[in-house]
C-alpha cells in the first residue's frame, strides 16, 4: 500500500510552453494548461528519489490568460543514432568561425528533414501541487520532504525544469499553504477531452540494477500492457479536473494513479 506525503504548492511560469497531445504531429496546437506528467517532472526536478518515492500531481490551476504564439521548428524525421549527427567538436569549429564539412551528417540531407508549425503558449503561469508516494510504509518521509523543501525554497534544483519541450526552461517559486490565494486563477472553463495522464506507469516500483541505476527493461515488464491511460479532462474555473470529479472538490483536483491504472476508488 502506497503512504503519501503533504501537499506541496509551486508557482510555475515561463516564457513559452508547450503541451501537446500524442497525436499532434504537423500542427501541434498546446493545451492551454499544463498537463498531469508535465506539472510531475518539475517537481522531480527540484528533487527526486525514485526507488524511494515518486511525485504524483494533485491540483494544476491556470493564473494567466491562455496567449498563442506561432513557432516554425526544424527537426529530424529519422532515428539515425547520435554518432552520425555533428559532432561537438564540429559544433565548436562552427561557433568559432572554422571551415567544417557536413557532408557526411545527416543535417546535410532534405529527406531527412522536416518542419513543424507548433502553436505555444506565450507567457503562461500555473499554480500546481503534487505530493510524494512512497513505496514503503517505513520510508522517511520527513527527511525526504525537508530535502525537497531546503531546494524549492532556495529555488534550487537538480536539473532545470521545462515546460513540455526541454528548450523551454520554467521558474518556480514555492508556496506556504497560506500564500495560496484561489481568486488569482485565471476562470477557464474548457472541455479539453481525453488527454495522457502519464507516459509511464508510476503504480510500479522502479527495478534497481548492481551499479545502483535504474534498469528501464526489467522495470518495463513490470508495468501494465497499456500504461497509457487518459481521462476526459476538463478546465473547470481555471483548474484541471476530470469531467466526471468536476463539481466534486474545492478546488478540483487530479484523479489519483490507483484510480488511472488499477480502477480502485
Amino acid at each position: 500500500m502506497a503512504i503519501y506525503g503533504s501537499t506541496h504548492w509551486l508557482e510555475v511560469w515561463g516564457d513559452l510552453a508547450g503541451f501537446f497531445p500524442p497525436d499532434a504531429k504537423v500542427e501541434a496546437y498546446s493545451y492551454p494548461i499544463i498537463t498531469p506528467s508535465a506539472a510531475r517532472n518539475i517537481f522531480r526536478a527540484i528533487y527526486m528519489n525514485p526507488y524511494q518515492f515518486e511525485w504524483v500531481a494533485l491540483h494544476i490551476g491556470l493564473l494567466s490568460e491562455p496567449r498563442y504564439i506561432g513557432i516554425k521548428t526544424n527537426e529530424f524525421a529519422t532515428e539515425r543514432t547520435r554518432p552520425e549527427l555533428i559532432p561537438w567538436s564540429r559544433v565548436l569549429d562552427l561557433i568559432r568561425g572554422n571551415p567544417v564539412d557536413l557532408s557526411n551528417s545527416v543535417v546535410d540531407h532534405k529527406s531527412i528533414r522536416s518542419q513543424r508549425n507548433r502553436y505555444m503558449l506565450y507567457k503562461p503561469r500555473f499554480l500546481i501541487a503534487a505530493r510524494m508516494r512512497f513505496w514503503d510504509e517505513d520510508a522517511d518521509i520527513v527527511k525526504h520532504e525537508e530535502m525537497f523543501l531546503r531546494r524549492a525554497r532556495n529555488g534550487q534544483y537538480a536539473r532545470r525544469p521545462y515546460l513540455g519541450l526541454r528548450e523551454l526552461t520554467a521558474n518556480f517559486k514555492y508556496l506556504d499553504q497560506r500564500d495560496i490565494d484561489s481568486s488569482r486563477i485565471y476562470p477557464l472553463s474548457r472541455d479539453l477531452g481525453y488527454m495522457v495522464y502519464d507516459p509511464w506507469d508510476i503504480t510500479v516500483r522502479p527495478v534497481l540494477r548492481s551499479d545502483g541505476k535504474i534498469d528501464r527493461a526489467a522495470t518495463a515488464k513490470l508495468t501494465k500492457p497499456n500504461r497509457f491511460k487518459k481521462f476526459h479532462a476538463v478546465v473547470h474555473n481555471g483548474w484541471l479536473t476530470p469531467q466526471q470529479i468536476a463539481k466534486s472538490f474545492d478546488p478540483p483536483m487530479l484523479p489519483r494513479p490507483e484510480v488511472i491504472y488499477d480502477g480502485v476508488d
